[in-house]
């Protein structure tokens, strides 16, 4: 290998190891959730775009937060970010819990950690049902 191709394949070595750390954090740090306006919202459960609401396990995203229909009048509302590292977290139905795809973390339905690494729970709303109307709120 001559010089040149040395100093390319360390480059690209280099890069690889800057680019895999930046994405990992330790376990125990956490990445402090960004200051929002406070939210107060509704949406109309009959509107096509929240059809996934209609169903028992169905969830949704709407203004950065997690919608997620438990039960035939339950709804729960969760900020859409894991408190770890800012993945977008996922409803499993199945296991009734949610999950970050980056780093693994869990959740369960009241926000509480139960898979590490993300230390702090998830920011939970309240949510009201009138009709075909749910209000996500604080």
């Amino acid at each position: 290998m001559d010089r040149k191709e040395f100093i390319i394949k360390a480059g690209m070595f280099a890069g690889v190891c800057a680019c895999a750390g930046a994405c990992v954090l330790p376990k125990g740090e956490q990445i402090e959730p960004k200051k929002e306006e406070k939210i107060d919202f509704t949406i109309d459960l009959t509107n096509s775009k929240f059809a996934d609401l209609q169903k028992i396990g169905g969830f949704v995203y709407e203004k950065l937060i997690i919608i997620v229909r438990k039960g035939d009048t339950e709804f729960l509302a969760f900020t859409q970010y894991c408190t770890h590292a800012s993945g977008v977290i996922k409803f499993i139905a199945q296991k009734n819990h949610f999950e970050c795809p980056v780093h693994y973390s869990q959740f369960d339905l009241e926000g509480k950690v139960i898979q590490s690494p993300a230390i702090n729970p998830l920011k939970k709303y309240k949510t009201e049902r009138n009709g075909n109307l749910l209000r996500i709120f604080e």
